[in-house]
């Protein structure tokens, strides 16, 4: 089940919620609702991904009570037991049955929560935790079950533990859902039906449709802005779903293409997964304390490769996490810094890196991205306009024109200047008038878009 999904919005939900709400006398009670609502999230998309996250919930619960009596011996080898039985279900879907297509949505945020978990306790920086409600909630919890954020066990349960419900959480949270309801519907979706036009043509060859360099510029732009809408989106439905529970979860996307270095950029988006391989890989192995250089590159790129093969083993995922290896490692040893005064130039680079390594995220395999490259710059005999462009262009130019505006800051900074800022009867019309009448168009256009059957999965969900 999706978010972005008529059953999750008029039935699955809305009894969720009020449930929850009508428990508010006891925090215990709230806890069970949550966990037995997240578990019929999951058993709707998937019974074998309830059954998998109930098997590991168990598993882990009890190797990190094993892991908090441990001796050395024997912590070491339960902490090798748990990271490969947490590991096994995503290898054996993935790779071994290589079928993605079947792999439940969301498991390998809960095998990253699992092994996150244990060698959290085993290192000593959390106890082991013997309420199964508490930790079961951790793996299930359906707000970031699907894509995540990837949080861990320490962050989750202080966040569980000072939970609050009040109106303005909620009235917050409504408001960031369905901002992420409309980003992923009306734009991320939308342009993921340009993005699919213009990289199915050039899958077919020149022989069969010829697609000119603006046309393959116009594509790359189309999934660019879709995989930011998707997953900021979700983010944001994410962040809105659990204000709504009085649960606070920190930003996981901000406004990553205004980035000024490739490094910069993955802090920015999907931060809470590049910190958690950061934190479980990278900084284990050293980090960037090593004295020895070639040290440093080698944590870096196993970091990267970790990330890679957290996607997927085929070459093309591979490759991609190369390439943004290559330019951090080039970045680290060029000194390079984020001067204000050419910030214009460093963006445009930045750019063109990250776009650049979208393609071969996007293309079914790297002879494809090679043939995808070849249109872009007119050296596949394509040219550089045709009629089919002009149409695509007639088409859609205002969806990319508008994902261009939202997805930088510039958005941002005129949403705190009239509803923060509240600019005289300017502002005060903003929040008392023109917002709410926005938000409930954006949620009924949103609704209207999902009741045709033009909804589709969220993107990182089928990696």
């Amino acid at each position: 089940m999706s978010f972005a999904s008529m059953t999750f919005l008029v039935f699955f939900f809305p009894i969720t919620l009020l449930g929850y709400y009508l428990l508010f006398f006891s925090k215990t009670l709230q806890k069970v609702w949550l966990l037995l609502a997240s578990l019929a999230f999951y058993a709707i998309g998937s019974l074998t991904g309830a059954a998998l996250v109930l098997a590991l919930t168990l598993l882990n619960g009890i190797l990190g009570i094993v892991l908090g009596r441990r001796k050395a011996d024997r912590g070491r080898a339960a902490l090798i037991v748990g990271v490969v039985c947490n590991m096994a279900p995503v290898i054996f879907f993935k790779y071994i049955y290589a079928q993605g297509s079947l792999l439940p949505v969301g498991l390998s945020f809960v095998m990253l929560s699992g092994i996150s978990y244990l060698v959290d306790v085993y290192s000593g920086d959390t106890p082991a935790v013997k309420n199964p409600v508490t930790l079961g909630l951790y793996f299930a919890f359906f707000p970031k079950l699907t894509a995540g954020p990837a949080v861990t066990f320490q962050v989750f349960q202080k966040q569980l533990l000072e939970r609050k419900m009040t109106l303005r959480r909620s009235a917050v949270g409504c408001c960031r859902f369905v901002t992420g309801l409309a980003k992923k519907v009306l734009l991320a979706d939308t342009l993921a039906q340009l993005a699919d036009i213009v990289f199915n043509y050039s899958a077919m060859g020149r022989e069969n449709v010829t697609v000119p360099a603006l046309m393959a510029w116009i594509g790359l732009l189309a999934f660019s802005l879709q995989i930011y809408f998707d997953i900021s989106g979700y983010a944001d439905m994410a962040v809105g779903l659990s204000l709504m529970f009085g649960i606070v979860f920190e930003e996981n996307v901000i406004y990553p293409y205004a980035a000024v270095s490739v490094s910069s950029f993955w802090n920015r988006f999907y931060m809470s997964l590049t910190k958690l391989f950061q934190q479980y890989v990278y900084e284990p192995l050293g980090g960037s304390r090593q004295k020895n250089m070639d040290m440093m590159v080698r944590n870096l790129f196993l970091m990267w490769l970790a990330i890679g093969l957290w996607y997927g083993a085929e070459g093309k995922f591979l490759m991609w996490c190369l390439w943004q290896f290559l330019f951090i490692l080039a970045e680290r040893f060029l000194g390079y810094a984020e001067d204000s005064r050419h910030t214009a130039l460093m963006r445009i680079y930045t750019l063109v890196v990250v776009a650049f390594g979208w393609v071969v995220f996007r293309v079914p395999d790297l002879y494809q991205a090679g043939q995808y490259y070849m249109n872009m710059f007119g050296v596949n005999y394509n040219g550089i306009w045709n009629h089919m462009t002009a149409i695509l262009l007639r088409e859609y130019w205002m969806y990319l024109a508008v994902g261009v505006f939202f997805c930088t800051p510039v958005a941002r900074k005129v949403n705190n200047w009239l509803v923060k800022g509240r600019r005289g009867w300017v502002g005060k019309a903003a929040v008392t008038v023109c917002y709410p009448f926005v938000m409930l168009a954006a949620l009924l256009l949103s609704i209207s878009y999902l009741m045709q059957g033009l909804g589709r999965p969220f993107l990182y969900s089928l990696y």
